[in-house]
C-alpha cells in the first residue's frame, strides 16, 4: 500500500474537523450575538420602566384603594382600552403592573397602559400585518387570562374587559377574584365559581353585577364593549361608600 493511500483518511478527518469547528464557532458567534442583543433588549426595557416609574406610580402598588380612587384609575384605563379596541389593537396582558398613573398639579390623574409586547391586532384592522403568535400558544399572565386566552384559544377584546376586571376586584378588594396554582387550578376556579363581589350597598350590589357580567366564562356573555362598562361602572363606583368592598378576616 501507497504512503499517499494510508494518509488519505488522516486528510479527511483533518477536513472534516476543521470544518465542525469552524460550523460549531460561526454557530457560536450567531448565539453569542443573539445573547448579547436579548440582553440590551432587556436592559433598555428595564431603563425605560425605571425612567416611566421616576414620574409615575403603578397600579400594582396601590391594592385596596377605595371606590371613588378605583373611578379615577378605571375611567381612563377604560378610555384607552377602548380607543385601542376601536383601532382593533387587543393588548392581551393587562394587569395593575403594566399601568401607571401621575398626577399633576392640580390633582387631575393622567393613566398610561404599558407593554405592548403581546399585543394582538383583529383581522381588517389598519395596522395588521398577519398572526404575530401562533394558535394554542398560551401568552400573558396567568391570574389575568381569560379561559379562553388560558386555553390558547382565539381571543377578541373581550379578553380584555375580563383582565379589567380581575384588575378591578384586586384593586377594591386586595385579592383576585380566582386563585390557582397552576393553570389548571385558575381555569377550575373560573369555570366553577361565580364571584361576587363584597358590599352591601345599591351601588356595590350593582359593581359586583357588572364584575359578574365581565367574568363570564363564555366571552359572549360579558360585557361587549370598554365604552359601555364605563358608562356605568364608573358613576356607580363615585357613588359607592368608602369601605364598601372591605373583606372581613376569616
Amino acid at each position: 500500500m501507497k504512503l499517499s493511500e494510508l494518509q488519505k483518511p488522516r486528510e479527511y478527518l483533518t477536513k472534516s474537523l476543521d470544518e465542525l469547528v469552524t460550523t460549531v464557532g460561526a454557530y457560536l458567534d450567531e448565539l453569542l450575538i443573539a445573547l448579547t442583543l436579548a440582553l440590551v433588549g432587556l436592559l433598555l426595557a428595564r431603563l425605560a420602566r425605571w425612567l416611566i416609574l421616576r414620574v409615575g406610580t403603578e397600579l400594582d402598588h396601590l391594592t385596596r384603594m377605595p371606590p371613588g380612587v378605583a373611578a379615577e384609575w378605571f375611567g381612563p384605563l377604560l378610555d384607552g382600552t377602548g380607543a385601542a379596541h376601536a383601532h382593533g389593537i387587543i393588548h392581551r396582558d393587562l394587569k395593575p403592573e403594566n399601568v401607571i398613573g401621575r398626577r399633576d398639579d392640580g390633582g387631575s390623574l393622567a393613566v398610561k397602559i404599558l407593554d405592548l409586547g403581546l399585543v394582538k391586532f383583529r383581522a381588517g384592522a389598519p395596522l395588521a400585518t398577519g398572526p404575530m403568535t401562533a394558535d394554542g400558544l398560551v401568552m400573558g399572565t396567568p391570574a389575568y387570562m381569560s379561559p379562553e386566552q388560558i386555553l390558547g384559544r382565539e381571543v377578541d377584546h373581550r379578553t380584555d374587559i375580563f383582565a379589567l376586571a380581575v384588575m378591578l376586584v384586586e384593586s377594591l378588594t386586595g385579592r383576585r377574584p380566582f386563585q390557582g396554582e397552576t393553570l389548571a387550578d385558575l381555569l377550575f376556579a373560573q369555570q366553577q365559581t361565580s364571584y361576587r363581589l363584597p358590599g352591601s350597598s345599591t351601588q356595590a350590589r350593582a359593581v359586583g353585577d357588572l364584575l359578574q357580567q365581565c367574568l363570564a366564562v363564555d366571552p359572549r356573555d360579558r360585557i361587549s364593549s370598554a365604552a359601555t362598562l364605563r358608562r356605568s361602572l364608573i358613576p356607580l363606583l363615585r357613588a359607592c361608600p368608602p369601605q364598601d368592598f372591605a373583606i372581613k378576616a376569616p
